[in-house]
Parts: structure tokens; C-alpha cells; sequence
């Protein structure tokens, strides 16, 4: 373990980690050239932020078309702003050229005291802190709707993802239950773009909730390992989708999935100069967060799509 850093770099105190997975996209301030803006922007091929595994909304992202753009009029965006109206082929298109749209924070209020005393202990995730605030690992609501939403997005580019879920849940009215999967009509829900595969599994995901309660309050006396048995059981959810769901659906504070590429690469880059660790190295990095370690891994995450 000699190798592995005690603390954090000064060097890497206003420098983003290289992330290969979550691209992070830039904010622009002002332009009158769409060229230049299109120029400098690319949308990820595709996005599996955890956040947006469970629901979450990702940072909008323009891809250049290929077509030469003749202009835009004069547009200042401001943080939130998500459209200007450039004009290509003649014709006027709405594009989006502000690419980090203002999100509220679902929860402003301070760490726990006990977990920042607890994630203070490490020296790498203490300025982690000072740089992105508090990170908060809370129950949800609509947990059915969130895993849903999990199973649709699976190995989808963000832009199908939001199409296919937007046209699956017009089919349901919008009243994402387990109800209303299971009354669905098959051809309808293939027709907005969902696989017979993911049918089947969305319709495993209603069975599911139909006959257990997976809602937080349902699994709250259920241990982790437990939540995550129950959760595997269904059709289309793997052990990294249980491990999301315990962390942004059940709001359970000391999982550490190390399943997920992202939260390896991240340890690899904090501690390790991007040099590979064992599973084993990278558990005893996290042993300082016991028994906060979901509120860890959350850091790192952070730390890695910046």
C-alpha cells in the first residue's frame, strides 16, 4: 500500500481528473458564432453516470451535425439557459448552445456531523469536500419510476435514452406503477422504442413491485446484501443496478460498489496516479469511511466526472 496516496495532491487543487466515461461538458458565456460553439462542444457518445442510472437528468450536450451553420443571432446564455436559434440550410432550428442547464441541488443543508468527521479522517476526500459541497445520501421518491427509468437507459446513448423513456412513459399517461406497466400493451410499448428484452423486464420490474415492497420503507429492515438479493431477483437487474438503487433509491450510506468502472478509475486517479490497484487495495481505502462509505464513494464520483 505504499504506493497509494495519504493525501491530496496541490497540484490537482483547481485541475479536473481525466474521465473517459463522463466527459465533462463546458459551460459557454457568451458567442455569436455558432461555429465556434460547435467547434468546441461534443455529446458523449454515451452517458452512465450513476445519478442518471436512477433517474437523474444529465448536462445537455450539442453534437455537431456535419452541416456548416451561417450564422446565430446574438445570444448571452446564462447558467440555465438551454436554447438559441441559429439558422442552417435556410431554415431556423432551435439548438442547445448552454450546456451545463442550472440544477437545484435536492439538499443544500450541511454533511452530518458524524460523516464529515468521519470523511475529514482521509486527507485525499477532505478538500473533495471544501470543492463540491455537501453530498447527500437520502431516500427517494418513485422508486419504481427511478428503476425503470435504470432499465430503460441500459446501453442506450443519452439522446435515445431520453427519447424511449419520454415515449414510454406517454404510453403509460405518465402514471409510471406496476399497474400500469402490466396493463400495457406490448406492441404500444415496443412502438416507443423499448426491445422485447426490455419489455420483459420492465414487466419483471412490476411483477416485483406488485408482490414485495422494494420502496425504502419496504426494505428498511432488509441489510444490504439482503436489499440487493431481493433487488437481483428481477429480470434486467444486475448486482451494479441493485448497488445504484441502494444508494440513490434506498438512500443506504455505506455501500461501496466497486462494480462500477467509474468509482475504480476514481480511487485509481486519487490515490494512485492512475496506476492500478487489486479490489483488495482499493476496500482498504475505503475502510476510512466506514460506515459512510456510500457518502465516499459519492466524492469520488464527483471528483472523477469533473
Amino acid at each position: 500500500m505504499s504506493r497509494i496516496r495519504t493525501s491530496y495532491p496541490a497540484s490537482a487543487a483547481n485541475s479536473a481528473i481525466p474521465c473517459p466515461i463522463f466527459p465533462a461538458p463546458r459551460t459557454v458565456t457568451r458567442s455569436t458564432s455558432v461555429i465556434d460553439i460547435l467547434d468546441r462542444l461534443r455529446r458523449p457518445r454515451f452517458n452512465v453516470s450513476p445519478a442518471r442510472c436512477c433517474g437523474g437528468r444529465p448536462n445537455r450536450v450539442w453534437r455537431r451535425s456535419g452541416s456548416r451553420v451561417a450564422g446565430i443571432r446574438e445570444h448571452v446564455p446564462t447558467v440555465g439557459d438551454a436554447s438559441g436559434t441559429a439558422r442552417t440550410g435556410g431554415r431556423e432550428h432551435e439548438t442547445v448552445i448552454a450546456v451545463r442547464p442550472q440544477r437545484s441541488p435536492v439538499n443544500t443543508d450541511p454533511l452530518p456531523p458524524a460523516v464529515e468527521e468521519t470523511l475529514r479522517s482521509d486527507p485525499v476526500v477532505s478538500p473533495l469536500i471544501d470543492r463540491h459541497g455537501p453530498l447527500h445520501v437520502t431516500p427517494a421518491e418513485e422508486p419504481f419510476r427511478r428503476l425503470c427509468t435504470s432499465i430503460i437507459n441500459q446501453q442506450l446513448s443519452t439522446a435515445s435514452a431520453d427519447a424511449i423513456r419520454t415515449r414510454t412513459f406517454d404510453v403509460l399517461d405518465d402514471d409510471v406503477t406496476p399497474e400500469a406497466v402490466l396493463a400495457a400493451d406490448d406492441d404500444r410499448l415496443r412502438e416507443a422504442g423499448l426491445s422485447r428484452t426490455k419489455v420483459e423486464y420492465l414487466r419483471s420490474a412490476a411483477e416485483a413491485f406488485r408482490d414485495r415492497d422494494l420502496t425504502p420503507a419496504g426494505l428498511a429492515d432488509a441489510s444490504d446484501e439482503a436489499a440487493i438479493e431481493e433487488l437481483t431477483r428481477i429480470r434486467g437487474v444486475g448486482d451494479w443496478t441493485a448497488r445504484m438503487y441502494l444508494i440513490f433509491v434506498l438512500g443506504r450510506e455505506d455501500v461501496l460498489p466497486l462494480g462500477d468502472l467509474a468509482v475504480r478509475k476514481g480511487i485509481e486517479q486519487l490515490y494512485a496516479d492512475g496506476d492500478d490497484l487489486s479490489r483488495g487495495e482499493m476496500r482498504e481505502i475505503a475502510d476510512a469511511w466506514r460506515p459512510y462509505r456510500s457518502y465516499g464513494t459519492r466524492y469520488v464520483w464527483a471528483a472523477y466526472e469533473r
